[in-house]
């Protein structure tokens, strides 16, 4: 295989090289779609993907938003969330992607070009337009209604990361959200699993036209991966081959890539994964790749590990693996000096917990799971071993 096929794969981040799965997602941001599309009516409000960390967000939005580009009535923006904090900067862009120009977007806001654009007497830009009154995303938009450039035309707005929205950028995405406008756009948002939380607290969204909380793929969907993917750098592989990657994957997106990239490794040195040694090289590139993500939501825990270890222990011990949240703050302040919630708050950012709208936590990806537990039986050996096999650690005098 050439060095140019070889980088088709790219990060977990990037576009996976065969796009499996999320049948059902893809149909509901569709229908969505289609509704804004037909009726011009965008009140129903922004959808949103959430889950934890490597599950498959940003993929998911990539592969709509590729879909449905290929309709010439579809216009697709991308948003950075700083972008939401300059209404008139956005607006802008938002016009230039129906095929207007900058200017024609300045006169459809009511906004003239010379004060904002000039820097004068020193001023800068930001300076100058604090000396207007500048009008809302709502109005702008509200003023755009009825131009040729939204004539049979859908703009799809998409927000990755929105759990780094702040207040301020809050403010632009209500009302986006709330499409009292009047023009046919429709909002697709993106964030870790506490979206939900930082959307309430930023925007005063707690409403939305959908919800697709990402779980982990189907073994099918996981084995359609394996073989989609390898067929996309020119390798076949078997399906037997690949019910063998995708169960050591345990049907998650990031380890599935990991798997992946260990599989093509695999066959560029042994030609096939036909043999003993080429399987077990792929399945070791991929059991590395997992437990270097686990390390990477672990990471930032600090002093917390030891109690998260003991969290996942007490959770193994319950038949559906979860405890209430009240439970996880008591173990969590026994070894954080009371700082239970805080960690807990910083676990769930993190993608280590998941909390479900019942009041319960858990490790969101079983595999997770299945490492903490792990972790606690080797430290705890460890720590017997040091118990029974006492060593000196002063130094002479």
């Amino acid at each position: 295989m050439n060095e140019t096929k070889r980088r088709l794969l790219g990060t977990s981040r990037n576009r996976p090289l065969y796009f499996a799965g999320r049948r059902d997602e893809l149909s509901k941001l569709e229908r969505h779609k289609r509704y804004v599309q037909e009726t011009r009516d965008p009140a129903g409000g922004l959808m949103l993907i959430d889950g934890v960390q490597g599950i498959g967000k940003t993929q998911l939005m990539n592969e709509f938003a590729e879909r449905v580009g290929r309709d010439s009535a579809v216009r697709v923006v991308r948003i950075p969330t700083p972008d939401l904090d300059d209404q008139l900067a956005l607006f802008v862009k938002m016009v230039r992607a129906l095929g207007g120009s900058e200017g024609r977007a300045r006169r459809m806001a009511g906004v003239g070009g010379g004060l904002i654009e000039s820097r004068i007497a020193g001023r800068g830009v930001a300076r100058a337009r604090a000396m207007q009154v500048l009008p809302s995303m709502n109005e702008m938009l509200e003023r755009s209604r009825e131009s040729a450039l939204w004539r049979k035309r859908l703009l799809l707005l998409l927000v990755d990361e929105i759990q780094n929205m702040t207040p301020s950028q809050g403010v632009t995405l209500r009302m986006l959200h709330e499409g009292a406008y009047g023009c046919p756009v429709m909002v697709l948002c993106a964030g870790l699993q506490h979206a939900t939380q930082q959307l309430a607290r930023n925007a005063g969204i707690s409403r939305y036209a959908g919800r697709l909380r990402l779980a982990p793929l189907s073994r099918n969907e996981t084995i359609d991966a394996f073989v989609g993917g390898m067929e996309a750098v020119g390798f076949g592989i078997s399906e037997d081959q690949a019910s063998v990657l995708a169960a050591a994957s345990m049907d998650f997106p990031q380890h599935i890539h990991g798997y992946l990239e260990g599989a093509i490794a695999a066959v560029e040195r042994h030609a096939s994964l036909a043999s003993g040694e080429a399987m077990a090289e792929a399945k070791a590139h991929g059991d590395l790749a997992r437990v270097e993500y686990y390390e990477g939501r672990l990471s930032a825990m600090g002093h917390a590990l030891k109690g998260l270890r003991r969290v996942a222990a007490q959770m193994d011990v319950c038949a559906d693996k979860s405890l209430y949240q009240d439970e996880v703050v008591a173990i969590l302040n026994e070894e954080t000096q009371g700082q239970g919630p805080a960690t807990v708050e910083a676990a769930v950012e993190k993608g280590i917990l998941t909390a479900d709208d019942d009041g319960y936590l858990s490790f969101g990806i079983p595999s997770f799971h299945d490492y903490m537990i792990a972790r606690r039986e080797r430290d705890l050996r460890h720590q017997a071993q040091r118990e029974r096999q006492p060593t000196d650690r002063c130094r002479g005098d």
